[in-house]
């Protein structure tokens, strides 16, 4: 087993085994945040949390609502999927009141554990109608023992785009870090997505990338806008810059093209690297050539500086620092009993002002985008 700890937690469920890996751990249902039970059999519980059986999906039921919900459940994510604390996917036989929706993500977060960036960017990406999934906090209990804090995620599917009004008629998933609309995207676009729903026509995604070797004038902002709803891309752009999301340009998206028009859109997904510090604007725009491309107009360029100017006038520094507390201030208490907080010595405190202190520093970056300085490329 990789970590004996939670192991000896989750497959023993011993009372004494939990207090020697945390003491006095208390159930955070307790403190209002709502509360989520998963059954699976004594044989693939350890195989699913520690035996290296990858995303194969095993029966199981789903407690939420005070009502059982059978379906199956495995592991989520990619670089995660080993991680201490293991995220799960669990997909229900029927819609689940209260969240309305199938399948979801149980994240465990290991890139943002107080879910304080998931849940600032939310609000930014919600401000321009960029189609993102529901969210909320629960308390994950898996064979009656507390498993931790977790962030149940609505999954990318047919039914959340038709909640929505639109009408998708195929879906394509960003694969990790490749999604870069480049010279292999043009060759074969399944470098870059994978197909999620309805069949896979490569076409549209084969336009898109051989557009960003052509030069920007009129006639190809006329054939792009043909293929790609531009006003849902400027906005998605705009939000990921905003938020600094170091992993959300080549990566973590979801495009559809809908019935309605036969357009392209852009989703939001799995944006917990928000405000981070591994990237410059220079570096986002490298990762995204069609991103990069678009701003090259300067009827785009002044929508994303709009969306931008906007965006800042809503959600100030201390705008989301007041957010953002009052967000840790609801889940603190939630996250004393939580073993990996507990294991890693993670204080929520701590991270909150870490979090704060980025989002200042990037807001000035963003100023300085807003007033026109060119980007200074990357070193």
């Amino acid at each position: 087993m990789r970590y004996p700890c939670l192991a000896a937690i989750l497959v023993l469920a011993s009372s004494l085994l939990l207090g020697a890996c945390s003491d006095g751990q208390q159930d955070p249902a307790d403190y209002g945040i709502e509360k989520i039970e998963v059954t699976l059999s004594t044989e693939n519980q350890p195989q699913l949390l520690h035996g290296g059986i990858g995303k194969l999906k095993v029966p199981a039921r789903l407690k939420a609502a005070d009502q059982w919900f059978s379906g199956h459940l495995s592991l989520s994510g990619n670089f995660t999927i080993d991680a201490w604390k293991s995220s799960f996917r669990f997909d229900a036989t029927e819609m689940i009141p209260g969240f309305e929706f199938r399948s979801m993500k149980l994240s465990a977060q290991t890139q943002d554990p107080t879910f304080l960036r998931t849940t600032l960017a939310a609000h930014v990406f919600s401000a321009l109608s960029v189609p993102i999934p529901a969210t909320r906090p629960v308390a994950l209990h898996i064979n009656g023992v507390y498993a931790g804090l977790y962030l149940a995620i609505e999954r990318i599917n047919v039914d959340f785009y038709r909640k929505r009004g639109f009408d998708p008629d195929r879906i394509f998933q960003a694969k990790t870090n490749a999604a870069d609309f480049g010279e292999e995207m043009v060759v074969d676009p399944e470098h870059g997505f994978e197909p999620k729903g309805g069949a896979f026509y490569p076409q549209e995604l084969k336009r898109l990338a051989a557009e960003t070797a052509r030069p920007a004038d009129a006639e190809q902002l006329t054939r792009i806008g043909a293929v790609l709803e531009l006003d849902n891309a400027i906005s998605h752009l705009a939000v990921r810059l905003f938020i600094r999301d170091c992993d959300g340009f080549a990566n973590n998206m979801y495009l559809h093209r809908d019935r309605s028009d036969g357009k392209i859109r852009f989703s939001g997904w799995d944006w917990e690297r928000a405000w981070g510090s591994q990237c410059d604007l220079a570096s986002l725009f490298r990762q995204n050539l069609l991103f990069a491309k678009l701003i090259e107009h300067p009827s785009l360029r002044a929508a994303l500086t709009l969306k931008l100017k906007l965006l800042q006038g809503m959600f100030p520094p201390s705008r989301l620092k007041e957010l953002g507390s009052a967000e840790s201030a609801r889940l603190r208490t939630s996250t004393l009993s939580d073993p990996y907080f507990i294991t890693f010595g993670i204080d929520s405190g701590a991270d909150s002002e870490a979090l704060f202190a980025s989002v200042e520093l990037w807001s000035q970056q963003i100023d300085e985008f807003v007033r026109g300085t060119p980007i200074a490329p990357s070193l």
